[in-house]
């Protein structure tokens, strides 16, 4: 309730909160062309109410390929995940059971990794100290946060110009 996610003064708000996953939805499908967003508080919550508590974006690729991205504070249990529908199956990226399901024709194969936070963020310091040091090209530039920036933009105007449609 005090924290910077509950404050819309601070910049909080679930779609710049959880822009995560707009970053590898692009990455992974993108580029992302259309997006369309709709933000909302539930008032389920006790922070502020211009606070965006759930976000619901459909977004095109280049390949018109479509992607629902869900994203919410409110929802009871943990959940972080990446579902993607295939025509015989499905594969689920679960970021908090540090797996990945694949199913295809019923049959299911489950890939294991291991990385505590902890050890995350270790590798994540040590790379930004070495881009630093060694003048080395980082893994994530300052154009790919400006493309998240657009793509958070590109919501907020969607959600501002097309309320109660999406």
């Amino acid at each position: 309730r005090n924290s910077v996610s509950a404050k819309k003064s601070l910049g909080g708000g679930c779609l710049l909160e959880l822009s995560h996953e707009l970053d590898y939805a692009n990455w992974i499908f993108g580029p992302l062309k259309k997006i369309n967003g709709k933000l909302n508080n539930s008032c389920t919550l006790d922070i502020d109410t211009d606070v965006d508590d759930e976000v619901k974006i459909v977004a095109q690729n280049k390949d018109d390929l479509t992607l629902k991205i869900n994203l919410d504070f409110y929802r009871n249990g943990k959940k972080r995940y990446c579902f993607v529908e295939l025509i015989n199956g499905f594969i689920k990226l679960d970021f908090l059971k540090n797996h990945i399901i694949y199913e295809k024709n019923n049959i299911s194969k489950t890939i294991n990794f291991n990385e505590e936070n902890e050890e995350m963020y270790k590798v994540q310091m040590s790379h930004f100290i070495s881009c630093i040091e060694e003048d080395i090209q980082p893994y994530v530039t300052l154009d790919d946060g400006i493309s998240t920036m657009k793509l958070i933009n590109s919501v907020l105007s969607s959600n501002l110009n097309n309320i109660g449609k999406l």
